[in-house]
């Protein structure tokens, strides 16, 4: 929930009182020009960065706190991929960096198949295309245990069957392969 949620960049509005509420299990997508704000709402939802007016809630929890900022997973488009790693080696950083238990571990790399990047998992993370670096931070962003995932730019990655896998994580039941995620 955002409430009058808006980001000034010196005299420069890049947020004016944002207001929407979403149910919990809501698929949302934000469409707008380049430079309409849409990262910006993003980086004030999972608290990177602090609007400058407005009040917000995600999942009950003051938007910047520490309890929020676990609730959801972030991929954003221009985050540097470490080259020098393989992608096995890259989720298990991101799972170590969060603590995760092993079978959230383990959901990194089934996601990873459903991606279509689980057979590059022992290439270096520098040796993929812009799309597989993409496939590859969702698989580590969507195997957390946070409440909701979101990206920058998801549309860059997808393939065939990523639309499909995007909001699979998220829904209860089985992943597409039959097994319960």
């Amino acid at each position: 929930m955002l409430d009058g949620v808006s980001k000034l960049f010196g005299k420069r509005h890049a947020l004016r009182d944002v207001t929407v509420t979403l149910p919990a299990d809501a698929v949302c997508g934000l469409v707008g020009a380049n430079g309409a704000g849409k990262s910006t709402l993003l980086r004030c939802v999972i608290g990177l960065t602090e609007p400058s007016g407005g009040t917000g809630l995600v999942f009950g929890e003051k938007l910047g706190t520490d309890r929020a900022k676990r609730l959801v997973s972030y991929a954003p488009d221009e985050l540097p991929m470490p080259d020098m790693l393989t992608g096995r080696e890259y989720l298990d950083l991101i799972a170590g960096l969060e603590d995760r238990p092993p079978h959230l571990r383990r959901d990194a790399e089934r996601l990873a198949a459903i991606f279509g990047v689980d057979g590059a998992l022992t290439k270096l993370v520098g040796s993929y295309s812009h799309g597989m670096k993409r496939r590859l931070q969702f698989a580590g962003a969507f195997s957390s245990d946070a409440r909701s995932s979101s990206s920058t730019s998801p549309s860059r990655a997808w393939t065939s069957r990523a639309p499909y896998s995007c909001a699979s994580p998220c829904a209860p039941g089985p992943g597409p392969d039959g097994r319960p995620w």
